[in-house]
């Protein structure tokens, strides 16, 4: 298997032509980055001045190193990491190898003809240890496969002691058969797609844009499920929209019945005058609050469909709606309350709770409400023992219908929503 990397571009390196010893001139444009670093390692003080190593450097993973404990760089991304809750973000639970081309020599395509052969030559390359993934990094899912791009933040370039992993870009290599994918949720990139020092396809060269210091929340996959019946209950994104029609057709291929209990305007508290139709029974009256869910009443929908249907699992698909009334820092108690209503309800009819948290708006002041109502909701059902799953990563390069207050979406975008959903979290759940 041929391996090369003709797209990294690792022009950044140097300031410019050279002249070596002997009086032969070397030209920043022609000259090989492992050339670059032979000439540097003969002579450092004569050439620091030709290369200049930023602090941020593109790189390929080739490994990865599964870990007990979560491994962070620092002690202030350890801070940062056990105050946030993102107990479950699966990247921060390996370490990986990476091939950094511009500073590292080339691997060939004789490493590539066995895996054993393969592993013998990614185990030389430095740290022995691996990378860890910086709390900074963001917009994707799942732990990082071998062949996906990254830039790595090192403080001592050209080495890579104390580096880490910083963002993470497109799987540009497929490599698995040598090395296969990680175990765990499925590798999703988010909107910032791939790192831009690249050549060619990549973006030519370009400084990486600023790292986003939001970090989406995807918790360790879902345990294999086993169940005929699945109970989804939602707000108008699953009332009779593309979303849950996939999901629904999509799950009785695997032998699965999904009953949707959804209504437009309803959340994990708020109720709005019901417009257009609902799914499920109808509310006992048109302005209804959480009562069209009755999550504590025995004759309530909830507790009724839970009774009658008996389902394995209940997916909840709620929260966006109550961004305008409860995001305030004084209704968190009350909203955490309803939360552990909710639990304990499903918990006690028994079946199996995972809850999606609110898509992504394409209005900023909005949205901004949303994100906090996501952290109320990852706060108590994490510390709950609730799979809570984040679905701005995968709704913010959606297209949405509306343009005054952009919420809902378009047919298309509801099933490429929905086929994320199938291929992550709802992988394994099957009959």
């Amino acid at each position: 298997m041929a391996f090369t990397v003709k797209d990294v571009d690792c022009s950044f390196l140097f300031t410019g032509d050279w002249e070596g010893s002997g009086g032969a001139t070397f030209s920043s444009r022609t000259t090989t980055a492992s050339s670059a670093m032979a000439l540097w390692a003969t002579n450092k003080s004569k050439y620091s001045s030709i290369l200049k190593y930023p602090d941020h450097i593109p790189g390929i993973v080739v490994a990865y190193e599964a870990k007990t404990y979560p491994q962070l760089s620092s002690a202030a991304d350890k801070a940062r990491y056990e105050k946030s809750g993102r107990t479950h973000f699966t990247a921060f639970n390996f370490t990986y190898k990476v091939w950094a081309p511009c500073i590292q020599s080339n691997l060939t395509s004789a490493d590539f003809e066995s895996p054993e052969k393969f592993q013998k030559r990614v185990a030389t390359l430095s740290p022995a240890g691996g990378l860890a993934v910086s709390i900074s990094v963001s917009d994707f899912q799942g732990a990082i496969p071998p062949g996906a791009f990254v830039i790595v933040r090192a403080p001592a370039l050209p080495k890579l002691k104390g580096a880490s992993i910083v963002r993470v870009g497109e799987k540009i290599f497929d490599i698995s058969t040598i090395f296969p994918d990680p175990p765990g949720n499925q590798f999703v990139l988010g909107t910032h797609g791939a790192p831009t020092i690249l050549g060619g396809s990549g973006g030519g060269g370009q400084t990486p844009s600023p790292i986003p210091t939001n970090l989406p929340s995807w918790p360790s996959p879902l345990p294999e499920v086993k169940t005929n019946r699945v109970l989804w209950l939602g707000d108008s994104q699953s009332d009779n929209t593309y979303l849950t029609r996939t999901i629904k057709a999509k799950l009785k291929e695997r032998g699965i019945d999904v009953k949707l209990l959804a209504k437009y305007g309803q959340g994990v508290l708020s109720g709005m005058k019901a417009k257009g139709g609902s799914s499920g029974p109808e509310a006992t009256s048109a302005g209804s609050k959480a009562d069209y869910f009755g999550v504590n009443k025995e004759n309530g929908h909830l507790v009724s469909y839970m009774k009658s249907f008996r389902p394995g699992l209940v997916i909840v698909e709620l929260g966006g709606n109550d961004s305008n009334s409860y995001s305030s820092s004084s209704k968190k108690a009350v909203y955490q309350e309803q939360l552990a209503l909710w639990v304990k309800t499903v918990k006690d009819l028994g079946a199996q709770l995972i809850w999606f948290g609110p898509s992504f708006s394409g209005k900023p002041s909005y949205q901004k409400k949303r994100e906090v109502i996501a952290a109320y909701q990852q706060e108590y059902l994490t510390s709950a023992g609730i799979p809570w799953y984040n679905m701005k990563p995968l709704t913010q390069d959606l297209q949405h219908k509306e343009e005054t207050t952009p919420v809902h979406f378009v047919s298309a975008s509801y099933k490429k929503w929905a086929q994320r959903l199938l291929d992550g979290p709802l992988k394994d759940v099957k009959a």
